[in-house]
């Protein structure tokens, strides 16, 4: 009831309506003025993008020689916050920058690395580039850096020592100082093992194919774990990541596969194409919080998955955002809105029976 009397009856009701519809007008003011409100941050947009080589391997398309200080700083340019580079031993124990276990891919030179002096090996012409040391590249370069330790074994050239590798990176790593992050990684876990021997704080990252290396990642405890895109699945990404590692998938250089990492929700994204990870963690996002599917989702006005393999619409931490839409009232407030409804109602009602039993008494 509104009141105990009939003449404060239509009173109170005209008081609740007046205000009813004060709050209604200054909610649809409010929603009229904003299209679409994002409940939260999309999580995506934290996943960084990491120059491969600095911008990616030789080719007729890459006018930056991989490896090289000129392809880093271009990575970094075009958006990467960490860099990978692969590392090795020269014949007189320099820390050289260089992917392959000799020089013939990527030099006017040819053999070994491991046959070749640092002088020898930077004496090499580089498709137009030099190669630089382990020490020169963390001098040039003031991002984060992933290094690469290559381990070869078996193929004609000398085997890696891998205790002496270790121990070598290890203390490059301790002079850096600290100032950026920077990660150790290698396919060979003997190798890491190696680097942890000779320093337990470095970190260390354990590349992969994918299944059971997700789990011998977990187990040595490492910072992270790498694995190669099409090997990565939505489980081992929570699994790791509930084990405290980072993701960082490889070798990424298409939009969806950017999208699909997105929904599962990696740490970094390992590219020859560094400029393109925040413009396509920028458009999975915009499609989820702004629009009315994401990529590859559905209609509904919600957050939608960027592939069938991702997961739920809300992918905790990975990149999913619900969205509220300007056209109705946030929903915590759904409640009240009904009450004050049948306040209304109940007390329209009461006072238009008032109203004809106050006729019938004059009459």
């Amino acid at each position: 009831m509104c009141g105990p009397a009939d003449m404060q009856l239509p009173m109170a009701c005209s008081w609740i309506t007046q205000s009813a519809l004060v709050v209604l007008a200054t909610w649809a003011i409010v929603g009229i003025a904003t299209p679409a409100r994002a409940q939260c941050e999309c999580p995506a947009m934290d996943i960084e993008a990491v120059g491969h080589r600095g911008t990616g391997v030789d080719s007729d398309d890459n006018a930056f020689p991989e490896n090289t200080i000129p392809s880093f700083l271009e990575a970094v340019r075009e958006g990467a916050t960490m860099v990978e580079l692969d590392v090795q031993h020269s014949a007189d124990g320099a820390l050289i920058v260089i992917h392959d276990d000799t020089v013939d891919r990527t030099t006017d030179g040819t053999g070994c690395v491991a046959d070749l002096t640092l002088a020898e090996l930077q004496a090499l012409d580089a498709k137009g580039g030099q190669l630089p040391t382990l020490a020169e590249v963390f001098s040039a370069v003031d991002v984060a850096i992933n290094v690469e330790i290559k381990v070869h074994d078996g193929d004609g050239c000398p085997a890696t020592d891998r205790a002496r590798l270790g121990a070598d990176v290890a203390a490059a790593v301790a002079a850096d100082g600290g100032s950026r992050e920077l990660l150790v990684s290698s396919f060979d876990l003997d190798q890491l093992l190696a680097v942890r021997t000779a320093d337990d704080t470095v970190k260390l990252a354990l590349l992969i194919f994918g299944g059971e290396g997700f789990e011998i990642a977990i187990d040595q405890g490492f910072t992270a774990v790498n694995p190669l895109a099409v090997g990565t699945r939505p489980g081992d990404v929570e699994r790791a990541q509930a084990a405290g590692l980072e993701v960082n998938p490889w070798t990424v250089n298409d939009v969806l596969t950017m999208h699909r990492l997105a929904g599962m929700g990696v740490d970094r994204i390992i590219t020859d194409e560094p400029g393109r990870v925040p413009e396509a963690m920028r458009s999975y996002c915009e499609a989820l919080v702004c629009g009315d599917a994401g990529p590859g989702g559905t209609d509904g006005g919600g957050a939608t998955d960027a592939s069938p393999d991702a997961g739920s619409a809300e992918v905790s931490g990975g990149g999913g955002c619900s969205v509220v839409h300007g056209t109705r009232p946030p929903s915590g407030l759904g409640g009240l809105w009904s009450m004050l409804g049948i306040l209304v109602f109940v007390c329209v009602r009461r006072a238009r029976a008032l109203g004809v039993r106050s006729r019938r008494r004059v009459d």
